[in-house]
């Protein structure tokens, strides 16, 4: 799957959030996988992959316009547990973001993992599979700059879409936490670290252009666009938990 879009994130506080409530629950609905959660919302956990050098992180510190990010994602705070993963490609240039997603069974996943992230079962790099694309450029770069896995980041969303297309999508994240992926083998919950302690993050997410009505609220709210990174974030507060 490729999903190509406009990203825009937001620091809000929960007076912003009853305002923003009102004002996008005229135009937009729970998507499909919340709808079916208390209050809207789900658990997102995702394990971030990275070189040695960490060459994703000090791209994104040094303010490289074109850049990625590799991760591993389910929808369970039991990361290992799931039944199913994305893996995900995320190309950024500003706030351009051209995404690329594949959907790994458990043991798939299991048999990624095994192989140390540098290879996959040979069925997916079959000309015949759906996502052999993304997966062979997956390879290549767990391959490229022999990424290793770095960061869990765990956090509860909230989100909505245009009631009859996919192509406005707004979601609140909270509770951020992240852990380093090795404190991570525990499995538990212990050693989880608050990135932004107290915050909401509004994320606005768009195909084309922003609607009218967005435009508006984002400007009467006074919302000030943050380049908000969980990644870099969770790697920034595990090395301070650690010192």
């Amino acid at each position: 799957m490729r999903i190509i879009r406009y990203e825009f994130k937001y620091f809000i506080t929960t007076e912003q959030y009853r305002e923003i409530m009102g004002c996008i629950s005229r135009h937009l609905i729970p998507d499909p996988y919340a709808r079916d959660c208390p209050g809207y919302r789900y658990m997102v956990n995702s394990l971030y992959l990275d070189s040695p050098s960490r060459l994703y992180y000090d791209e994104k510190m040094a303010g490289i316009q074109y850049r990625r990010k590799i991760r591993m994602r389910c929808y369970s705070a039991d990361f290992f547990n799931a039944d199913y993963y994305f893996a995900e490609i995320k190309k950024r240039d500003m706030f351009h973001i051209d995404k690329l997603r594949m959907k790994l069974k458990n043991g798939d996943f299991q048999n990624y993992l095994e192989r140390q992230f540098l290879n996959l079962s040979p069925a997916f790099m079959d000309d015949s599979h759906p996502d052999h694309a993304i997966a062979r450029e997956l390879i290549y770069y767990t391959n490229r700059h022999i990424l290793e896995p770095r960061t869990f980041i765990l956090y509860e969303r909230e989100a909505y879409i245009a009631e009859n297309d996919d192509t406005i999508r707004v979601t609140f994240d909270r509770s951020i936490m992240s852990q380093s992926f090795y404190s991570g083998l525990s499995r538990d919950l212990t050693g989880w670290t608050l990135i932004f302690p107290g915050k909401t993050v509004l994320e606005i997410k768009v195909r084309t252009f922003l609607p009218f009505w967005l435009h508006e609220m984002v400007k009467e709210l006074g919302l000030d666009f943050e380049a908000i990174s969980k990644y870099c974030s969770g790697v920034d507060r595990a090395a301070a938990f650690c010192q």
